[in-house]
Order: structure tokens, then C-alpha cells, then sequence
């Protein structure tokens, strides 16, 4: 029971992550950048001086700025628009369709391991319909226009890793016994009828 709530709460998380980096309006944090990039300066500048001139700050290597890597690999048509509600839209709908073939894609490998192994026609059929599914998804995702905020702390290769993270914890919510899913929803319902009737004890 706690695998499927830590799974499904990683999985929503790789879909907000998804979904913020096209949603037009998103603030900047940008609290505490500078104090983080003089200790990653002071960091690197220690382990490339020589030990006996740990000491020395004279003695250090010129000083370095680190910046975050851009990502050049975007069209600058696309890299310099700036998404809108209908972008946005349309990213969460694919976002939708990406989940659900990722799901269905994750059934069959799991499912029709067997035959896929035996080469059946159907079941290779089936698994390539839910791949093509997904490729399209993460395809049509990437090029829609990203917004420009920046984190402390940002995922790399969107929409990538946060597919990867989709999939792994799908398929791992997938393998999981059935019987842990029926315990799962057992304890679902009763901690809902429990809330229920304290707020009626409250009303």
C-alpha cells in the first residue's frame, strides 16, 4: 500500500514538472542563487588546486563563472515564442494521451510478455500502436514553447526524463499483486467514511 502511494505521488510529480514547463505566467524563484553559486565557485576552485596550495587563496586558479547550461538543441523559431492558453492546453491534453499510452504500453509488455517472446503478430502490433503512441506524445510536446522561468533547482531534458519517470513508475505500479490494490481501495474507503462522519460530528 505505500508503494502505490509513493509511486502515483512521484508519477504526479513527473506530470506537474511536465506540465509548469509550458504553462505561460510562471514565476522566477530566484532566492539564494548568488549565495549557492559562490559555493559551488569555492567547491570546484578546491578540488582543482594542488594540495599544498589548499590553503593559499592567492594561489588558486583564476577565478570561473558557472552558468546553467541552455539547451541549444530547440529551433529558434520555437525557442523564442512564449507559450499561451491554447499552448498550454494542448500540452496537457497530450500530457493526458502520453499517460495513457505510457499505461496501456506498460499493460502489454507485462501482460503479453509471453507472446512478445513467441513473436505473435498481435501482441508485437498492439505494443507498437501504444510505443508510437507515446514517441508522437513526447514529440508533439517538445515542440510547443517553453516558458522562460527559472529554479534553483531545474529537470534536464524535459520532456524526457520526466517520461522515463512516468514509465518506471507505472510499470512498477503495474507488476504490483492485485491483491494490493484491493487492500489499497479497502483502506481508501474506509479513511473517506471516517472523515465523512467527523465532519458530520462537527456540523
Amino acid at each position: 500500500m505505500l508503494s502505490i502511494g509513493t509511486l502515483v505521488a512521484y508519477t504526479m510529480v513527473a506530470i506537474a514538472v511536465l506540465v509548469t514547463r509550458y504553462t505561460p505566467g510562471v514565476q522566477s524563484v530566484i532566492t539564494g542563487l548568488d549565495t549557492i553559486d559562490e559555493k559551488t565557485d569555492k567547491w570546484l576552485q578546491s578540488i582543482c588546486c594542488k594540495p599544498g596550495e589548499a590553503g593559499g587563496q592567492d594561489d588558486r586558479l583564476p577565478e570561473v563563472s558557472y552558468r546553467q547550461v541552455q539547451d541549444n538543441h530547440e529551433d529558434s523559431s520555437i525557442g523564442s515564442q512564449q507559450p499561451d492558453e491554447q499552448t498550454s492546453f494542448c500540452v496537457r491534453v497530450a500530457t493526458f494521451v502520453l499517460t495513457l499510452a505510457i499505461t496501456a504500453f506498460t499493460v502489454c509488455l507485462t501482460r503479453t510478455s509471453a507472446h512478445l517472446f513467441r513473436g505473435e503478430a498481435w501482441a508485437v502490433l498492439l505494443c507498437g500502436i501504444f510505443g508510437l503512441m507515446v514517441v508522437l506524445s513526447l514529440m508533439y510536446i517538445g515542440r510547443q514553447p517553453r516558458n522562460s522561468a527559472t529554479f534553483p533547482f531545474m529537470v534536464q531534458g524535459v520532456p524526457i526524463i520526466p517520461a522515463l519517470t512516468i514509465f518506471f513508475n507505472v510499470l512498477l505500479l503495474v507488476m504490483l499483486n492485485q491483491w494490493t490494490y484491493i487492500r489499497f481501495s479497502i483502506w481508501m474507503v474506509l479513511g473517506k467514511n471516517s472523515v465523512f462522519y467527523r465532519c458530520l460530528d462537527h456540523a
